[in-house]
């Protein structure tokens, strides 16, 4: 499926609910910076349009 004119984005949140994170989708893959991010657990949201997919949990382990 192709699709044009649409505003795909990440957004990475804590366990509060606070966005640490939010970027453009660029091409077929994507890379998810956590270098500045502290030990934990992270939800990851990806959007397409309108679209919000189930969230992903993410652990960061220093």
């Amino acid at each position: 499926m192709w699709f044009t004119n649409t505003l795909e984005l990440y957004k990475l949140y804590d366990t509060f609910g606070k966005v640490v994170a939010e970027y453009r989708l660029s091409g077929s893959e994507t890379y998810i910076f956590v270098e500045g991010l502290s030990s934990g657990v992270y939800f990851l949201a990806v959007s397409l349009d309108q679209d919000v997919f189930s969230p992903l949990k993410l652990a960061v382990q220093r």
